[in-house]
């Protein structure tokens, strides 16, 4: 959905499933081949650094 909706960053705190390597490096690699921007997804916390 959010990359759909061309956001630039998912913010969560699903650490489990979300927020983890192997996620980020999936949704780049569906995102491209979609022809999709890229997207951060990033916790809470690295927001407000």
């Amino acid at each position: 959905m959010a990359s759909v909706n061309t956001m630039e960053v998912l913010v969560s705190w699903n650490m489990e499933h979300i927020v983890k390597l192997k996620t980020i490096v999936g949704v780049s690699k569906v995102n491209k081949e979609s022809g999709y921007a890229g997207i951060l997804i990033i916790t809470p916390e690295e927001v407000l650094e």
